[in-house]
């Protein structure tokens, strides 16, 4: 054995547990993405029912509710995000709605509006049911 024998087993060892700790991180950080891809993910699912939610409510109760109105903006922004994140038809479903949507809530004061025609309250039952079904999704675990 070499004067070095005992300090290159030391690098060598560091070494070694230097590219164990960055692996573990690397896939920590995977981990943490899809946990928060996930959750974004639901939080858009959940927007887009209380979209469709405020939807059924200007058609039962016969006049929107004006605390609760999402502006147009929130509206296009929920479309994107369901589109950014896969879900193309959803999100083209979400954009249907608002291009429907949009000339009877554009209105600064729309109270005592009559809901906007039926074909309307038939494609947000359809977004909220199909956010219903990628919320609940198959049984898995989450990522």
């Amino acid at each position: 054995m070499g004067p070095y024998a005992g300090g290159l087993g030391a690098v060598m060892g560091a070494s070694v547990a230097l590219v164990g700790v960055v692996v573990t991180h690397q896939l920590s950080l995977r981990r943490e993405l899809a946990l928060n891809q996930w959750k974004l993910t639901a939080e858009t699912y959940i927007d887009v029912i209380a979209w469709t939610g405020w939807v059924q409510h200007w058609f039962i109760m016969g006049s929107p509710d004006p605390h609760e109105r999402p502006y147009t903006v929130t509206m296009a922004r929920i479309a994107a995000r369901l589109t950014a994140f896969g879900d193309k038809a959803a999100g083209d479903k979400a954009f249907e709605l608002l291009t429907e949507l949009t000339p009877y809530v554009s209105n600064k004061d729309i109270s005592g509006h009559a809901p906007p025609p039926a074909h309307i309250r038939v494609l947000a039952t359809e977004l909220a049911d199909l956010a219903q079904r990628r919320l609940a999704g198959p049984a898995r675990r989450r990522p």
